[in-house]
């Protein structure tokens, strides 16, 4: 117990971190096995194992980096054990018993945490998904996720005990001694040059392709999606490592800024702190980052669930074919559908939809089938189709069509070349425009038949312009329809899909994005406090040392405070100001990406990442002061075995 009260500061946070890391693990487990949620939504085993990959690939991280950090600051204390005659068998035991008391606590607390948050997160999944009539009872408690809890967190532990016996049987008692005074080795100029612009070029590339990422994903675009992460990653630790240090001797070489008396002792200082930091600040960087794109997708998909659901057919059912056949044959069969579905209720305000759409490319304001530029979906309509289905009145001149789409070249333009064909325009009311969400589409309108034939008769490809023939109704009674429903879906091999049953699936779907959302941002929290605070204790048993240097060589101690939190303050504010930058580069592809699952515009999207900026700027400055105190305390005091 000694053990535990005198290194307080380093174990009862890895302690405390990974119990919450395994709470959230319990809660995943518990809402797979939930029979009310089971019953209710076909998406929450989906979820429950989307959350627990993600989850569990953060939590090996971030205990990984712990496990790391708190052996790292016990190697002094394993070195004098041996020194003093202690055995590598009797270090062994102890960090048995040490590992046992810890699995113990982080059990209780990971598993009565986990219950209690997740009784919470229980509310806000069915919130979310709309699920009603639910109460506390219908979250019990799940002996079986418990146990598959206890079972990882032991298998975590047994690991982290392995790694640590191997690392104190490696190594003599001076070996112990100096690993925790490793002094990074000085990279020449050049090389931190070439460093340098290999990150910029990494960086460039990443950002290139989250601008230019196109909204129609297929493999080419998820292999666009992945460099360019993968370029972040890399290019991000690469310019820390290069950039941060190249700055800081420039500054260094520059008499009139360095031979100041503050800038002196803070140049060198964050010269030192950089070399060694770099690569840990970087890390924080890219957890930032990550948080910040998930809160603001989450934020955004929230913020626009009911919209898309208000995009949706507005009557009560809807039959969509799914054969090939012809757009005659396809009305013939919803024709026939409806007639036995009048056996059972009355029909009434039946509208047929035509859907003519297809994939295209728009280059500088012109639509064609192939050649350069990026995809759009193209919906065509006649303007008799058109004011027949929203009961309009549009009336066309020879020449022109009826335009409507998110893409701002075609939606500004008076003349339009379609498909060979240069045409006037006359921009539609948005209400009527069935639109695709982040995707590039048109909503076209020609004036007939005859012009609808001149335009697509130089399609080549059948495949990319496709006719499909919709029903929409609206119904008296649709509980004497649904026994129905699925044996003509089978005979007629056709969907008929209600209202609510449509809107249900947008909710289970998009609320259940929010809640795997909010899961991974609550581990994300986690592990950048856990790092902030093992960097802030890390820094502050180094410049302990320091403080005492600067006081023996007659620095006051206002100065000194000075120096030293202008230091700090520049290497936590470095972290934020990238994230700042990387998630409003990432802006437009993370848009895209959600775009094309839901119906929402680049504004709400900008809005919710600007909010979510200052949200976790705001958190990120809390955790700074938390852990600060902590830091300052580590200065002034040191620790015991100084």
């Amino acid at each position: 117990m000694r053990n535990f009260v005198s290194l307080r500061r380093i174990i009862f946070p890895f302690v405390i971190s990974m119990a919450m890391m395994f709470a959230m693990q319990y809660i995943l487990f518990s809402l797979f096995n939930n029979e009310f949620l089971e019953k209710r939504s076909d998406t929450t085993k989906l979820i429950s194992v989307a959350g627990d990959f993600f989850v569990s690939l953060l939590l090996i991280i971030f205990i990984l980096y712990a496990n790391r950090f708190v052996m790292k600051q016990r190697k002094k204390e394993f070195a004098l054990n041996i020194i003093l005659g202690m055995e590598k068998k009797h270090l062994r035991l102890i960090l048995l018993i040490e590992s046992i008391v810890e699995y113990i606590v982080t059990a209780v607390l990971s598993i009565i945490g986990g219950y209690l948050f997740g009784l919470l997160l229980f509310v806000l999944l069915n919130k979310l998904t709309e699920n009603k009539h639910f109460t506390p009872m219908d979250y019990p408690f799940d002996v079986r996720a418990m146990l598959i809890t206890i079972i990882a967190l032991a298998a975590v532990m047994l690991v982290l005990f392995i790694i640590n016996n191997v690392q104190i049987s490696l190594q003599t008692p001076l070996g112990l001694l100096q690993s925790g005074k490793k002094v990074e080795k000085q990279r020449s100029k050049w090389v931190l040059s070439i460093i340098g612009f290999v990150g910029v070029t990494l960086v460039i590339i990443a950002y290139s392709c989250a601008l230019m990422i196109n909204p129609f994903l297929n493999e080419y675009h998820l292999l666009g999606f992945l460099c360019a992460l993968a370029s972040v990653i890399l290019g991000t630790y690469l310019l820390f490592i290069s950039c941060s240090v190249l700055v800081l001797r420039a500054l260094n070489s520059i008499p009139s800024i360095y031979y100041q008396k503050v800038n002196f002792f803070s140049i060198s200082g964050l010269l030192s702190r950089m070399k060694v930091n770099a690569v840990s600040l970087a890390s924080i960087t890219l957890l930032c980052t990550f948080l910040v794109v998930t809160l603001s997708l989450s934020l955004t998909t929230y913020r626009g669930i009911q919209k898309t659901i208000v995009s949706l057919p507005s009557e009560d059912y809807t039959i969509t074919q799914l054969d090939d056949s012809s757009y005659d044959k396809q009305v013939k069969s919803n024709e026939k559908i409806i007639q036995e579905l009048r056996q059972y209720t009355k029909i009434k305000d039946i509208k047929n939809v035509k859907e003519t759409t297809m994939m295209a490319k728009e280059h500088k304001g012109e639509i064609r089938e192939k050649g350069p530029g990026s995809g759009i979906m193209l919906n065509l309509k006649t303007e008799k189709d058109f004011n027949r289905e929203n009961h309009e009145h549009l009336h066309l001149k020879k020449g022109e069509i009826g335009i409507g789409s998110n893409l701002e070249d075609i939606e500004k333009s008076k003349h339009l070349k379609l498909l060979g064909h240069t045409l006037r325009t006359r921009h539609l009311n948005e209400d009527h425009i069935d639109g695709a969400g982040a995707l590039s589409y048109a909503y076209i309108v020609v004036k007939d038949q005859d012009v609808f034939n001149k335009v697509t008769q130089h399609v080549t490809d059948d495949n990319s312009l496709t006719t499909n023939a919709e029903a929409r109704f609206d119904v008296n009674n649709s509980e004497a329809i649904e026994p129905h429903k699925e044996d003509l879906e089978d005979k007629y091999q056709v969907q008929i899909e209600s209202k609510n049953e449509r809107s249900s699936i947008m909710i289970d779907m998009f609320g259940g994005f929010v809640f795997l959302g909010t899961i991974v941002s609550i581990t994300l929290l986690i592990g950048i406090f856990l790092m902030m605070y093992y960097k802030q204790v890390s820094e502050g048993f180094e410049d302990h040392r320091n403080y005492q240097i600067m006081k023996k060589v007659g620095l006051d101690k206002p100065l000194i405070k000075r120096i030293i939190r202008k230091q700090i303050i520049w290497i936590f504010a470095l972290p934020i100001g990238v994230t700042i930058v990387h998630s409003l580069v990432a802006s437009k592809m993370a848009y895209r990406l959600l775009g094309s699952l839901m119906k929402i515009n680049y504004k709400d999207y900008l809005v919710s990442n600007l909010i979510i900026l200052v949200l976790v700027t705001l958190i990120y400055g809390f955790i700074y002061l938390i852990t600060s105190s902590t830091y300052f305390n580590t200065i002034y005091h040191g620790r015991k075995d100084d």
